[in-house]
C-alpha cells in the first residue's frame, strides 16, 4: 500500500508540474497573439486608415457631390498650342563641308546632271549634341589632415 500510495503521489506532481508548464506556455503564445494582433492592427491603419483629404465621417458617399473633374489624359491637350521648339541660337555653330557622290548629282524628278553650284545654296541643318562618358569619383578628405 505504501508503494501504491508513494508512485500515486509522484504521478500527482509530475501532472501538476506538466499542467503549471501548459499554464506558462499558454500565457506566452496569448502574449505573442496580442502583440501580432496589434502589429496587424498597426500595419493595417498605417496601410488602409483614414488620410486627411477625405471627406469627414458625417458624410456619407450619396451626400457628397462629385466635384471632381476628369482625370485628363498625358501628352498634348486637345484646344491648346503646339509646345513652342526651342532656340537653337546659343549653341556654337561649327561648320563643315560634305562632298555628294556622283550618283547624287542628277535631278531625282528628270535624271538630268545637276549644274555646278546648285547645291551649295542648300544648307542642311543637323543639330549634333556630344556626350561623353565618364566616371565620377568622390573621396572624401579627412578634415583632421589638414
Amino acid at each position: 500500500m505504501k508503494r501504491e500510495v508513494i508512485w500515486l503521489r509522484s504521478d500527482a506532481n509530475y501532472y501538476r508540474a506538466m499542467h503549471e508548464r501548459s499554464l506558462k506556455r499558454e500565457a506566452e503564445l496569448k502574449k505573442t497573439v496580442e502583440e501580432l494582433q496589434a502589429q496587424l492592427r498597426y500595419e493595417r491603419q498605417q496601410r488602409f486608415g483614414r488620410t486627411g483629404d477625405e471627406s469627414s465621417p458625417g458624410h456619407s458617399e450619396a451626400q457628397a457631390p462629385k466635384a471632381q473633374a476628369p482625370v485628363r489624359k498625358r501628352g498634348q491637350q486637345r484646344g491648346n498650342p503646339a509646345p513652342r521648339r526651342r532656340s537653337l541660337q546659343g549653341l556654337p555653330v561649327r561648320e563643315e563641308r560634305a562632298v555628294v557622290a556622283e550618283a547624287q548629282r542628277v535631278c531625282s524628278c528628270c535624271g538630268e546632271p545637276l549644274v555646278e553650284g546648285a547645291l551649295a545654296d542648300e544648307e542642311v541643318s543637323v543639330v549634333e549634341v556630344e556626350v561623353k562618358a565618364h566616371v565620377r569619383k568622390i573621396r572624401k578628405e579627412d578634415r583632421m589632415r589638414r
